[in-house]
């Protein structure tokens, strides 16, 4: 799994610990994934824009300038890099200067975990049992906050990198709902919902980048119930469970 991560606003100095840090934990045991450490203005970065976020939040200009790009990297996780330590708001991270490689682990460990896991369900009467395959780290921890937030029910929460993941985990797991992914190392969403939808009675919902409408056909072809683009807005993905917990329910 590769985790792309960047900055705003960090001296030279500090871009140079946090390329040599990534650079050391790519590929190690420590990690347990690629870390890859990128430049915020090049090209490749806006099209997949970066998964964590390094800001000097001791330089007002780098906060105002994450405010102004905080709706258009919805998935990107920050992590403010500050002097003194203060308390995060929801979904935030801080970390304390100096930048140190065991401050660094922890760190991209913490943010890893949020998608690793299983989330704990609340009591109720509704039960609802959904699967997230997606290989974007940035994607499934935007599903990981959001869509327990849109139910009240009992929901539990699971999430797949590919197609091949996915279809194990299903074999051992009923699933009612699944939010797929197109575009995946290996099998990719197409064939991996015919597969679904020949074995199991899970609803799928595909979750794609792709607006063309033939891409829209594909996925009606495939079987999926339906076809939503990214990121995905909070009142689509309320709709879905909603509708999916009607089904269920009957």
């Amino acid at each position: 799994m590769a985790v792309v991560a960047s900055h705003l606003g960090l001296a030279p100095r500090e871009i140079n610990v946090l390329s040599s840090l990534f650079s050391m934990l790519e590929g190690t045991s420590r990690s347990k994934m690629e870390v890859l450490f990128v430049d915020l203005q090049k090209n490749e970065v806006r099209k997949q824009p970066p998964d964590i976020l390094f800001i000097n939040q001791d330089d007002f200009e780098s906060v105002y300038a994450w405010n102004a790009l905080a709706r258009q990297y919805p998935y990107t996780v920050p992590v403010f890099v500050c002097a003194k330590e203060t308390l995060p708001n929801q979904g935030q991270y801080i970390l304390k200067r100096p930048i140190m490689l065991r401050k660094i682990v922890s760190t991209i460990q913490t943010i890893a975990n949020l998608v690793t896991k299983t989330l704990p369900s609340t009591p109720s009467i509704k039960q609802l049992s959904v699967l997230v395959v997606d290989d974007s780290f940035s994607v499934r921890k935007y599903m990981e906050h959001t869509l327990p937030s849109l139910f009240t029910g009992q929901l539990g929460l699971n999430f797949a990198v590919d197609g091949s993941d996915a279809l194990n985990m299903m074999n051992n797991k009923f699933y009612d709902l699944v939010f797929l992914d197109v575009i995946m190392p290996g099998i990719d969403g197409y064939k991996v919902c015919k597969s679904i939808k020949s074995k199991h009675r899970a609803a799928v919902v595909m979750l794609s980048s792709k607006k063309s409408p033939f891409d829209r056909v594909r996925g009606t072809m495939s079987g999926c119930n339906a076809y939503i683009t990214k990121p995905p807005s909070v009142s689509k993905l309320k709709k879905i469970l909603d509708k999916c917990v009607k089904n269920h329910n009957k």
